[in-house]
């Protein structure tokens, strides 16, 4: 803006430059915003988590297996429980063993090796199949279900919200746009009307209607045009403001 003191100090604003106007249209606008809003992006992640954690109550009845592989005192066993998988490796020799007296030197090779003795290789596998678990684990998905619906409703209402607050903004914008171009027409015609009273005051005409003309006139004419200015420049700064919250609505800036 640039300013020009006039008579009796009164001030001329002038406007310089032209807001640029906006590309997006109310559509364009709202889907944007359910784009780039943040909180909707964390509640969507929070929903995709609950859709898994769904998805897993169903593991509480698959097969518990069990398997371990030996090799005289190394062995190596992997487990499922649940959820999870252990691989576990043992060594089991051990740290001290008593001579075998001559009445049990006499047993059987598979007693001796009962005995306190690992020989060979050996290969074992465990499955187990819950029967009924005391419906555990569909009171567990019910929950899980439940906290899914819940996290889908607040999901719809949050872009409800996001779609309302970009509404308001974009009518905002358009009221701030109509009221700059009526401020405009406003300013015009005041213009106009300076323009007229400064060029009868300069003519030699002697007529009635001019000879009624004085420079009050003139300052109150120039007074009518500053204020006109103003008020469209503080239009012009409202309709940016608009803007901005549109975009802040649309999450294109912070």
């Amino acid at each position: 803006a640039r300013e020009q003191r006039g008579l009796e100090l009164e001030t001329e604003v002038e406007i310089v430059g032209e807001i640029p106007e906006s590309d997006y249209t109310l559509e364009k606008a709202t889907q944007l915003a359910l784009k780039n809003r943040l909180d909707l992006e964390l509640l969507k992640g929070d929903i995709q988590r609950q859709e898994r954690l769904v998805r897993e109550t169903q593991w509480n009845r698959l097969l518990e297996f069990d398997a371990s592989l030996r090799h005289e005192d190394a062995k190596v066993a992997v487990q499922k429980r649940n959820r999870t998988w252990d691989t576990v490796f043992s060594y089991d020799a051990p740290i001290f063993q008593k001579k075998l007296e001559d009445s049990e030197s006499d047993l059987p090779a598979a007693t001796a090796a009962q005995a306190g003795r690992n020989e060979g290789w050996e290969l074992k596998f465990n499955l187990g199949l819950s029967v009924f678990d005391g419906f555990r684990t569909k009171a567990s998905k019910d929950h899980e279900n439940a906290e899914l619906e819940r996290l889908h409703f607040q999901l719809k209402e949050l872009e409800k919200k996001v779609t309302l607050e970009v509404r308001r903004a974009y009518r905002a914008v358009a009221n701030a746009k109509e009221r700059v171009e009526i401020e405009q027409k406003v300013v015009q015609i005041r213009q106009e009307n300076l323009r007229l009273i400064e060029a009868l005051l300069e003519t030699s005409q002697e007529s009635e209607q001019y000879r009624s003309l004085t420079f009050d006139n003139v300052i109150e004419a120039r007074a009518a045009f500053t204020a006109a200015q103003r008020q469209f420049f503080q239009a012009r700064r409202e309709y940016a403001q608009a803007k901005e919250e549109l975009l802040k609505a649309m999450s294109m800036i912070e």
